[in-house]
């Protein structure tokens, strides 16, 4: 197994995300970093410094999908039989490894698997901390048998890898092409497995703007052009369970009668309140789970967060659908 750390501009955190690979146990000759037109120099440098082997794409930056998709090529070449993807701001546990490895051993009908960002993510501020803690707590709670995949901790066998084409490298920015990758997985009939006791820790800083840019126009917007292309419907599982769902709805109901607020006061309030109280209810365990793990204060903002993730994913979901018989065509089917 070789693991591939794709990176563009990783700063610092590239070289906790090597050392960490190395504590866990990985040869340093078998963690390959894929550097994707860096300008800081700090991939190399940590490449170096820890060892591992070190490959530079020119032109680009061409994306993560292509980086991982070169650096599978590269493992291939030396006989490696899995990839084990880890993004430059993930720091893997110190059994992460091991735990990959037995799982390989002792699940050969199993094409791929992936982890989960653990509850201790070091980045200060709500956002950061909104951000890193749901995408924990969706882990922790989802099903074993995932009909998706995750790249910034997951492993993939060289041989299903291969059959798929990798990572569809029309994705040019770091957005959802492992997701579509392991919806190709499942839907040629092969076994991905959710590890939530895989756990690594998110190094990523969060930004109001930053995350409102990344899960509009990176999550929310592929996200619904991809399901809208395969045309089978809502997966049920991970964000697309149907407490999902219906606290979609629910959302968009709150924001209905926020925006009627000023027009129409009784009504507005009529739609709005008992929608909230119902949405509340509905993601009382994330809301209880932010409680303990960040205070009351902190499980009230992440509410409100949560509301507005719901809103404007939905929104975007919606509107998707709506645009499709006038242009808004999804991207190209795979030749």
């Amino acid at each position: 197994m070789v693991v591939v750390v794709p990176v563009h501009d990783g700063g610092d955190d590239v070289g906790r995300c090597l050392a960490a690979l190395v504590a866990a146990g990985q040869p340093v000759e078998a963690i390959l970093v894929v550097d994707d037109a860096s300008r800081d120099g700090a991939a190399l440098d940590a490449a170096r410094e820890h060892g591992s082997k070190y490959e530079r794409l020119a032109d680009g930056p061409h994306g993560p999908a292509r980086a991982r998709n070169a650096g599978a090529r590269m493992a291939s070449a030396d006989g490696a039989d899995a990839f084990l993807f880890v993004d430059a701001d993930v720091v893997v546990h110190a059994d992460a490894i091991e735990r990959f490895r037995t799982l390989l051993d002792a699940c050969p009908d199993m094409a791929a698997a992936f982890g989960s960002y653990d509850d201790e993510p070091p980045a200060p501020g709500w956002v950061s901390q909104y951000k890193n803690l749901l995408h924990h707590r969706m882990h922790q709670r989802g099903s074993i048998d995932a009909c998706t995949f995750w790249s910034g901790c997951g492993v993939v066998r060289r041989a299903p890898f291969e059959a798929l084409d990798g990572f569809d490298e029309r994705f040019d920015d770091a957005t959802i092409e492992d997701v579509d990758l392991g919806l190709r997985l499942t839907d040629a009939g092969y076994r991905v497995r959710l590890c939530p006791e895989i756990l690594c820790t998110h190094l990523k800083a969060w930004s109001v703007l930053g995350w409102l840019r990344t899960d509009i126009f990176k999550r929310a917007l592929p996200w619904s052009r991809l399901l809208h292309e395969r045309g089978q419907g809502v997966p049920d599982n991970l964000n697309l369970g149907l407490r999902e769902r219906v606290s979609a709805a629910l959302a968009l109901l709150v924001a209905l009668g926020t925006l009627l607020l000023p027009f129409a006061p009784s009504p507005a309030l009529i739609v709005a309140c008992p929608a909230a109280a119902v949405f509340v209810f509905l993601q009382r365990d994330l809301l209880g789970f932010f409680a303990r793990h960040r205070g009351l204060r902190f499980a009230i903002a992440a509410a409100f967060m949560h509301l507005c993730y719901f809103v404007y994913s939905s929104a975007v979901f919606v509107g998707v659908r709506l645009a499709a018989p006038f242009g808004g065509a999804p991207r190209p089917h795979r030749s």
